[in-house]
């Protein structure tokens, strides 16, 4: 009851947002001779458009034998998950796990932000011939559960071919440190992807998801 009550005040407070601009004196204006629910519905304008980007972004972000999980990284694979529900939630900074409503409009640009990133990570993928229905068939071959591979796994792989020399892209990579000269491998290879016309820039995804790639070898 709690969690409902404080996602209808963030609906409100956005909708009021939304009508007012943001000026105070409007947004008292508005409060006192508008109903509650025109507020109400305001504030779930900016949410379900997030929505309907969120699902089109997951369509295109997930292996063909995936239902329902992408192949993005954390923290865009839980925004995309968030928003695209039926009713569009926001992952908390400060709490990742928790969801609750979007509450100001700085909050929607950041979410259309991490949106944008997320389109360009599928593009960037597609530019390298990495693309969810191109990695399908690679990840069951490799004994890979679809909801199992990620973009950094599938950026590393093709990082480490390149290196190597090898003719088969080994999306099972063993653990062990970084070898020497992946780093440059991996700057080569984001370089190398080119954006399509019209489609998104897959330059806005390099930044983290090289860095993702660099910690796994830390990790493993």
């Amino acid at each position: 009851m709690r969690a409902a009550l404080g996602d209808a005040r963030a609906t409100l407070a956005l909708g009021l947002e939304t009508l007012s601009g943001g000026d105070a004196d409007r947004a008292a204006a508005a409060l006192a001779k508008r109903p509650s629910r025109e507020i109400f519905q305001a504030g779930l304008a900016e949410p379900y458009r997030l929505q309907s980007r969120a699902r089109r972004i997951a369509q295109s972000a997930r292996l063909p034998q995936a239902q329902n999980v992408t192949l993005l990284d954390p923290p865009l694979a839980q925004v995309v998950e968030a928003l695209q529900r039926k009713r569009p939630a926001w992952p908390g900074p400060s709490a990742p796990g928790r969801r609750r409503a979007l509450a100001t409009s700085a909050e929607v640009a950041e979410a259309d932000r991490l949106l944008d990133e997320a389109e360009s990570v599928v593009a960037l993928l597609r530019a390298l011939g990495l693309s969810p229905v191109e990695l399908g068939p690679r990840a069951e071959a490799a004994g890979i559960a679809p909801t199992a591979l990620r973009a950094s796994d599938a950026l590393r792989a093709l990082a480490l071919q390149r290196l190597r020399g090898e003719a088969e892209l080994q999306l099972r990579e063993q653990a062990g440190p970084a070898p020497e000269g992946f780093a440059g491998a991996l700057d080569e290879v984001l370089r190398a992807a080119r954006a399509e016309p019209a489609g998104a820039d897959p330059s806005r995804a390099a930044p983290r998801l090289r860095d993702q790639v660099l910690q796994s070898f830390e990790a493993s």
